[in-house]
């Protein structure tokens, strides 16, 4: 029987071939751009979603409302179920908190005249209204370039108080928050930032600050509460800063804005930074040099790290060394 011819492709001059090349290269094209326009969408995606999500130096306060008093001179953010008010009685006063009204409010702000340095108007305060035995800890600090005192204290009533002074002119600003019987810990974080956006209107300039971060020591297995001290060695000038302890939820490290200088810093009476602070195996600690406070240089905007403040091994007469710029 005769066989059915098998059909045969004719390759003419190898034109077939240049026209498989040509759908072949086709092909890869539209898959290339297939895969970038992808790889595309899935930027746009991120992007967009980077700009939308809260910046993460903003405190967390970006969506929350914001408060202006034209009559005291200031301005401050505060969250979004809290309410804030002008003062009923005194309109360059404030309130604010849940459910806060103009008669009525958790914290506020209020606004007095006065020839005296904040320091000065908070000694006459305490003599004549708080009681210097009620105070808890008073510590000299900047928050968002103002520099002020801030703190914290039993109240008159079954309450204690977060407080935060600053002056602009002949005009005290305190900025304050009552802790009433049941009080949250977001109740102070809240508090805590809307400190960092309180402004004062014709504040034209900040006081240029630095960060510092570090290790605290102790000689024990937890570290107690007490205060972290940071003096200017040209102003003279004492910062300080409270630490709550590992007991009550404190880290093993700290972080203090300071206004741009240099400092001696010291934890409690006991923890110093210097030579013998990084490595108290050395051989060297041994020398009187080595128990030398350590100069921090505070730089604007610049954060200063691995100041740890662990030489806890000394003399007597090292101590005295250590503890001569205080």
């Amino acid at each position: 029987m005769k066989q059915k011819a098998t059909p045969r492709i004719e390759w003419y001059g190898g034109f077939a071939p240049l026209i498989l090349i040509i759908i072949l290269a086709m092909f890869a094209v539209v898959g290339y751009f297939a895969y970038k326009y992808q790889t595309l969408s899935k930027q746009t995606t991120t992007l967009t979603q980077l700009k939308t999500s809260p910046s993460p130096t903003d405190n967390g306060v970006s969506n929350w409302k914001t408060y202006a008093n034209s009559s005291g001179g200031y301005s401050f953010q505060y969250p979004d179920d809290w309410n804030a008010a002008t003062n009923s009685v005194f309109p360059t006063n404030s309130l604010f908190g849940p459910n806060a009204t103009s008669t009525s409010g958790t914290g506020g702000v209020e606004v007095n005249t006065s020839t005296k340095s904040v320091d000065g108007y908070i000694d006459e305060l305490l003599n004549s209204t708080i009681g210097s035995d009620n105070v808890t800890s008073r510590e000299s600090v900047v928050i968002n370039g103002l520099q002020g005192v801030k703190i914290s204290a039993h109240g008159q009533g079954p309450w204690d108080s977060r407080e935060f002074f600053t002056k602009k002119g002949s005009s005290i600003y305190n900025i304050y928050i009552n802790l009433f019987p049941g009080w949250k810990d977001s109740d102070v974080t809240n508090f805590d930032q809307i400190l960092t956006t309180f402004k004062v209107f014709g504040q034209t300039t900040s006081i240029p600050t630095g960060t510092v971060t570090g290790k605290l020591c102790y000689p024990s297995e937890g570290i107690p509460a007490s205060p972290i001290t940071a003096k200017d060695l040209q102003s003279g000038r004492l910062f300080t800063q409270s630490y709550p302890g590992t007991s009550a939820g404190g880290k093993n490290n700290y972080t203090f804005e300071l206004p741009e200088g240099n400092y001696h810093l010291k934890y409690d009476d006991s923890g110093y930074y210097d030579a013998c602070a990084k490595d108290m195996s050395n051989a060297t600690c041994s020398s009187d040099s080595s128990h030398t406070q350590t100069l921090v240089n505070v730089v604007s905007g610049r954060v200063t790290q691995n100041i740890d403040l662990c030489d806890f091994y000394y003399s007597p007469d090292q101590k005295v060394n250590l503890e001569k710029s205080f």
